[in-house]
């Protein structure tokens, strides 16, 4: 989405049956050209089945509402609603969107009152990245949070509003209790080097590299499980 003199356009792509589309912002001369890509995921052309790439538009626009309901329209064009799905989506404020890794309790706390206060169609309260230790200690507070993650999920259900939380299963950094006391738990090189999660798929936005847990491995699937248990019956 570009801010303009003269409103809004959004670059995006409608389909996703084959490849995933993302776009670049890059330098010509004095100017700046979007540029769309596609990732074949380092296939051949040459070996494709069908030559059909995906589609995307170009929408301008004098709101950002108006032009998010077309975009949403020609996405559902090309990928509509699955049969059985009846219920809308979930809406709700997320903390990730205001404060990033720095958000604290008092910061989920204030924002749940204004919700109640005043946004009463939110529902859901997000904790987002920010709340853990560390990433892969989902568990464990960080020193933000004083007073443990389930006082905040208390707090939030006292204020008539409906807690969820983020977290990322399989990666752990290296300042982790979890990767300091099971290295066994974690997936390797043929070599034995440690494998990051860069050497494969995305790297991570922070707190990097990010090592992959092993998910065949019978003690992380325990681990997991009982991660995913304490927040759900002991947080609730």
């Amino acid at each position: 989405m570009i801010e303009q003199s003269t409103g809004f356009q959004l670059y995006g792509f409608t389909s996703c049956h084959r490849f995933a589309g993302f776009f670049e912002v890059e330098q010509n001369g004095h100017s700046l050209d979007v540029v769309a890509y596609l990732d074949g995921e380092d296939s051949d052309p040459q070996h494709w089945e069908s030559n059909a790439l995906e589609s995307l538009v170009v929408i301008h626009g004098n709101t950002l509402e108006s032009i998010y309901a077309q975009y949403a329209d020609c996405i559902a064009n090309h990928h509509p609603a699955k049969q059985g799905v009846s219920q809308n989506s979930p809406i709700g404020w997320c903390s990730w969107y205001a404060y990033y890794a720095e958000v604290t309790k008092q910061n989920v706390i204030d924002n749940t009152l204004v919700m109640s206060e005043q946004m009463t169609d939110l529902e859901w309260v997000l904790l987002d990245d920010g709340y853990q230790a560390f990433m892969g200690d989902w568990l464990s507070p960080s020193d933000k949070f004083e007073g443990g993650v389930q006082s905040v999920i208390t707090s939030i259900k006292e204020q008539g509003k409906k807690p969820a939380i983020w977290m990322a299963p399989f990666i752990a950094q290296a300042e982790s209790d979890i990767f300091r006391d099971h290295p066994d738990w974690f997936l390797r090189h043929p070599s034995g080097e440690l494998l990051k999660a860069e050497d494969v798929t995305y790297g991570g936005w922070r707190c990097t590299p990010w090592y992959i847990l092993d998910a065949t491995h019978p003690e992380v699937q325990a681990h997991l499980t009982k991660v995913v248990k304490t927040m759900r019956e002991e947080w609730g």
